[in-house]
């Protein structure tokens, strides 16, 4: 459900990111998703998981909100190809081994929203970028070499995104390659549970 994402981000940027934002962007739109005329600020959200992660992490989600039991939650992921193996109350799940390459999945979805998208949004002042992952194993390695990736492709381009943030779950990477730097936020567990429940 894309409308839950927007909604995520949006709450993520207004907690996490900058508290003064709060109150200053009203309800979804559409490019961009975030957009803030008093800030003059827009911001796109887009995900680098392939549709397949986005559907195994849904099905996990609604079992963690009760809305699914665990024996459904099991069929439903045994439907999507991935092994759930059963101890005593919990479930262990195990995605299929894959070769992706995240920072290469990553900058192909930055590629496409610049190229393709980026001139026909509704243009701010500051234009961002909020790229969900649903992984926690990227590290600061793979962020820098994305940092480095970004700047030397956009850096002085007229087309391109300002600000580009990227949610780890629980840590969100902000990169700025106009100030060329980047800058790491921790998202605490318990703010992570409050607003998944506040974006549904």
């Amino acid at each position: 459900n894309n409308k839950y994402y927007e909604c995520y981000a949006k709450k993520i940027l207004e907690c996490v990111y900058n508290e003064d934002w709060k109150n200053n962007f009203g309800v979804i739109k559409d490019k961009p998703d975030i957009q803030s005329e008093e800030l003059s600020i827009g911001v796109e959200v887009t995900s680098s998981a392939a549709k397949h992660e986005r559907k195994i992490n849904s099905i996990v989600q609604n079992c963690h909100d009760d809305k699914i039991n665990k024996i459904a939650m099991k069929n439903l992921l045994q439907k999507e190809f991935v092994q759930v193996v059963c101890y005593e109350e919990n479930y262990a799940i195990i995605p299929q081994l894959t070769n992706n390459n995240f920072v290469n999945n990553i900058i192909n979805i930055i590629a496409k929203k610049t190229n393709e998208k980026l001139s026909h949004y509704k243009h701010f002042n500051s234009n961002m970028l909020y790229i969900f992952t649903l992984d926690y194993d990227i590290d600061k390695s793979d962020i820098e070499d994305l940092f480095a990736f970004l700047k030397f492709t956009y850096k002085g381009k007229k087309d391109k995104f300002d600000l580009y943030f990227i949610d780890c779950i629980t840590k969100l990477y902000i990169l700025d390659i106009n100030k060329e730097n980047y800058d790491e936020k921790s998202i605490p567990e318990f703010m992570i549970e409050r607003i998944k429940k506040e974006a549904q």
